[in-house]
């Protein structure tokens, strides 16, 4: 008697988990921005690939403005946020900047944009070209960037589909 009892809570547990995965994975196809958003200020984001690796849900062209509302957010998220599986790039990242990582992964048609989600800028140091982390100002005025390019604005000279110009296009930043 024992031993059914031990199954039957085996199975139940084991059924539970299931259905969790499911529900996880079912957000991974159907991602949910404000439920995304959540998830990663409270450091609960642990959806995983297939190896194992932390990902970014399958967000389309249809998210952008609603991951926009967040491009200027400088929470600071609890855990690191899904970067590529072959970096090596430990350490906090601001909200907006991760959205905004998220959203040029969308622009690239790929999951993740560069290794690290870090955005830099071009520096010249003694006629030579180097690059330093981006303030938080900058953030904004990258933030401002993507927005304008988003509703048809920038480069603010030339007519365009949005996804045939790239907006940091003749600007100093780029995506390490």
């Amino acid at each position: 008697m024992n031993f059914l009892k031990y199954l039957f809570l085996l199975c139940t547990v084991s059924f539970f988990f299931a259905a969790c995965n499911k529900e996880e994975r079912d957000f991974v196809e159907n991602p949910t921005v404000d439920t995304y958003i959540s998830m990663l200020k409270k450091g609960t984001y642990n959806l995983v690939d297939e190896n194992g690796f932390r990902t970014i849900p399958n967000f389309t062209q249809e998210h952008i403005p609603a991951l926009l509302e967040y491009a200027d957010d400088f929470t600071i998220m609890p855990q690191r946020y899904p970067i590529h599986p072959v970096s090596s790039a430990v350490g906090p990242i601001r909200l907006g900047e991760a959205i905004l990582w998220t959203i040029e992964g969308i622009i690239q048609n790929t999951k993740y944009a560069s290794y690290s989600g870090n955005l830099c800028k071009k520096v010249i140091v003694n006629e030579e070209i180097t690059s330093e982390p981006t303030t938080n100002e900058e953030v904004l005025e990258v933030a401002k960037l993507y927005k304008l390019w988003w509703n048809g604005q920038y480069p603010f000279n030339k007519v365009h589909d949005k996804f045939s110009v790239h907006p940091l296009e003749d600007t100093s930043f780029y995506w390490n």
